[in-house]
């Protein structure tokens, strides 16, 4: 018999480049620093990097399944390959998640197989959040991933919402005679003196402590004001917050109306409110929030955290459709094979999380050298998991599309 591994519902990804040493620097490092700040990729001891040739070689080769908690919430991370020599691993994985984490080089941008993992995510309505990593290398810059994203036809992340940035780089300048910050110039750009970020939601400040970047456990967090930050970075993220607003506007007519209330006013818009507008577009694929961060150095890693919280759907707030399927006939049969054809498009319904009725997909398979085959499973509704393998074959069932 096989032995499952059932998969709670939550369920993220990550995705990016394609090559090794990309890939090594860019998506483990941020996963692992989701897992625990204790691991590392260079040292091989990486947790959802299992397989010796993954240690070695520092990349992701199969996709990978793990628990993990996050304030008080259970988030199952599905780590998957970027290279595209294994892009069949995120075709088989993407199919059974709520949210994804589309990650990208803050320094290469938009690359070939990001666009390929991109509409993988698009055809199976998958809701995203971008978050551009390497913000802490000279070269990386916010401005040309955002204007890719969008419905634009020459935009090369599109048909899934305009990209909204909520978040603005925080960069500590040595020379800076008045305060020791700015805000990146005029397009965000990040630099060796990247060391946190603006919550454009909240304004408020997050900067990592530089004496603990190994981990970044230490984390200051205090409001944006002139005196503190300097005049730079405060106007830099006003005109980004009210460009995050007017998209919002345009996204969200329940936010289009409190806006309206308040006057137009975007200062007594209350963060509750925005997070809101952010979580109901995002769903909705309306828009894609945007964060920024060095996962090498563990900045930008929580709030990246919180937003998958408060942004992704949950497993009941994500619609899943099914097809159902009267009856299953032991018969080997080539007519009895047509029957089961013609009575899969039969009949489709929504699956509600709180049914009863066991509703699962088997969407991995794989062998291991001690317990032989392991089967993934993403268990959409139901508590009887044993009808996995003991289900009748002339009863009612749901399969998921």
């Amino acid at each position: 018999m096989a032995i499952p591994i059932i998969l709670l519902p939550l369920c993220f990804q990550l995705k990016c480049k394609k090559t090794k040493q990309e890939i090594k620097n860019e998506k483990n490092f941020t996963s692992k620093r989701m897992v625990t700040i204790i691991v590392d990729v260079d040292s091989g001891t990486t947790i959802t990097d299992y397989l010796p040739s993954e240690r070695a070689r520092g990349i992701t080769i199969t996709s990978a399944s793990i628990p993990l908690l996050w304030s008080n919430h259970l988030i199952n991370l599905i780590d998957t390959p970027g290279h595209v020599d294994f892009t069949i691993e995120v075709e088989r994985s993407i199919r059974v998640l709520d949210g994804a984490v589309v990650i990208i080089d803050g320094v290469a941008g938009i690359e070939a197989q990001t666009e390929v993992v991109w509409g993988q995510a698009a055809r199976n309505n998958v809701a995203k959040l971008i978050f551009i990593n390497k913000m802490d290398r000279e070269g990386s810059n916010i401005q040309h991933v955002i204007k890719n994203v969008s419905n634009s036809t020459r935009a090369r992340l599109r048909g899934q919402g305009k990209g909204v940035l909520i978040q603005w780089p925080l960069i500590k300048e040595e020379d800076n005679s008045n305060t020791g910050y700015s805000g990146g110039g005029n397009s965000g750009q990040g630099g060796n003196g990247f060391c946190g970020v603006v919550d454009l939601v909240t304004m408020n400040v997050l900067e990592w402590n530089p004496n603990h970047q190994q981990t970044g456990a230490v984390i200051q967090q205090s409001p944006l004001t002139v005196s503190k930050y300097g005049m730079d970075l405060y106007e830099k993220s006003q005109k980004a917050r009210e460009t995050m607003i007017e998209n919002l506007t345009e996204a969200d007519d329940e936010f289009l109306e409190e806006f309206l209330k308040l006057d137009m006013d975007s200062s007594q818009l209350k963060p509750e409110i925005i997070k809101s507008a952010l979580r109901r577009a995002t769903i909705a694929h309306k828009i894609t929030p945007i964060l920024c961060g060095a996962s090498f150095k563990n900045v930008g890693v929580q709030p990246l955290m919180d937003s998958i919280l408060d942004y992704l759907p949950s497993p009941g707030e994500k619609k899943v459709i099914g097809n159902k399927i009267k009856s299953i006939q032991s018969s080997k049969s080539k007519k009895s094979v047509d029957k089961i054809k013609k009575m899969e498009t039969a009949e489709e319904t929504v699956i509600d999380i709180n049914d009863k009725n066991l509703v699962a997909l088997a969407f991995k398979v794989m062998q291991d050298p001690r317990r032989g085959a392991l089967v993934y499973v993403r268990v959409y509704s139901g508590k009887d998991f044993f009808l996995l393998f003991c289900f009748p074959l002339n009863s009612s069932l749901y399969v998921p599309m």
